[in-house]
């Protein structure tokens, strides 16, 4: 190979990662999950209901007050992007789960539809669900 060559696919190679680099580096909405102090167990989003609340965004940030019983319905719809963990004291300091080791499980979301048995579609409004608590906590969770 010749360097005009190299440097050319060189070139090419620098000029795709720094694209690749600009296009993930967008700022990404970002879910925060303000969580009562020794809360254990689900939490779920269920997204798109008519009459709920909207989304409490602050600049990129979508906040979530989880009440005592876990669910949050919103009128908004899920986005994509990254999730923060908090638990909150009675004074409103907030402590990072991160900062606690195996705290959040199951992470995950549905949506779709489903039929029965007379062939009509029910659709299934998407969720966003985890679980706060140990590993063994979770297990004991879900076979109760």
């Amino acid at each position: 190979m010749n360097k005009k060559m190299v440097f050319g696919v060189l070139g090419v190679i620098v000029l795709i990662g720094a694209s690749l680099f600009l296009i993930f580096k967008e700022d990404r909405q970002q879910y925060i999950f303000l969580i009562p102090e020794g809360y254990k167990g689900k939490v779920t989003v269920t997204f798109d209901q008519p009459d709920a609340s909207p989304l409490v965004y602050e600049g990129k940030w979508i906040f979530f007050q989880v009440p005592s019983s876990g669910n949050i319905t919103t009128s908004g719809s899920n986005v994509t992007g990254t999730i923060d963990y908090y638990y909150v004291d009675q004074a409103g300091n907030r402590t990072k789960i991160e900062d606690i080791p195996n705290a959040i499980q199951y992470l995950h979301t549905e949506s779709g539809g489903s039929k029965n048995s007379a062939n009509q579609t029910t659709e299934i409004p998407e969720t966003l669900s985890f679980f706060v608590g140990t590993p063994q906590e979770y297990d004991n969770d879900r076979k109760s």
